[in-house]
């Protein structure tokens, strides 16, 4: 009796369905591990990042360039040294033309993959007038390879500078506005996606975190983009609310460039 129970279970195991059964369930155990790590692992990190126990700078993208690479752009920039009016507001200026780009950039994230083109040199038309104002380089977004990485590649491109817009606008006006330059990239970007996914929470924080005070923005300023909500913020909906913040933080660098 008990061989023939034995004998049965053995058929059990060696039979064709259950061969698929174990196939699936060490399969779907894979895709659970893969899962952990793509989805569980960046979040628990973003959450130690947010509560201080991991410096911002250890998660920040370290881009390798030769310091030369950009010597030729700088040299270019200070063949037309600034128009003093044009300085005195070039905080204001720097920041209007990162943030744009950013907009700008997350938009075209955003419908990536999308039937509706984005036309991308309407976005980029007030970044590229005012950076013949202060002389620099004119933005361009970046070629994203994998649209489900996009917010990291920005990142990776906004820390990268490869147009060399940051060195110029750090040789020609000073190292502060060149981070606010790349704050600004970053906080056009980050408020697409609370404009458009309102419910995804802080994006890019670790990154507006250092930007910002690299340029010396307070971090009271700063602070509302790197919380789970915006709610805080005065306006009816999550447009207003980005208005709202982009006005103060304006008003910010009119009253101290």
């Amino acid at each position: 009796m008990i061989s023939g129970q034995t004998g049965r279970r053995r058929a059990w195991r060696e039979s064709r369905v259950a061969r698929i059964l174990t196939f699936v369930a060490i399969t779907w155990s894979i895709a659970g591990v893969f899962i952990l790590m793509q989805e569980g692992i960046p979040t628990l990190v973003d959450t130690m990042v947010g509560k201080g126990w991991i410096p911002d700078s250890l998660v920040m993208p370290t881009p390798s360039r030769a310091d030369g690479d950009c010597r030729a752009a700088v040299e270019r920039a200070r063949s037309s040294p600034p128009d003093p009016t044009v300085a005195a507001q070039a905080p204001l200026l720097v920041w209007r033309m990162g943030f744009h780009t950013g907009v700008a950039a997350g938009v075209a994230s955003a419908a990536a993959g999308s039937r509706q083109p984005v036309d991308s040199a309407a976005l980029l038309a007030l970044p590229q007038q005012v950076s013949v104002v202060i002389g620099v380089e004119a933005p361009a977004l970046p070629t994203i390879q994998h649209a489900a990485n996009a917010l990291y590649e920005f990142q990776v491109f906004v820390e990268a500078d490869p147009r060399c817009i940051a060195a110029q606008i750090g040789d020609k006006y000073s190292a502060r506005q060149a981070a606010l330059y790349k704050f600004a990239l970053i906080a056009g970007h980050a408020a697409v996606y609370r404009i458009k996914a309102p419910a995804g929470g802080a994006q890019l924080a670790s990154a507006i975190r250092v930007y910002g005070s690299q340029a010396g923005i307070p971090p009271e300023l700063w602070q509302p983009l790197v919380e789970p909500s915006i709610e805080s913020l005065p306006g009816a909906d999550p447009a207003q609310k980005i208005s709202f913040w982009v006005s103060r933080l304006e008003e910010h660098l009119k009253e101290k460039p």
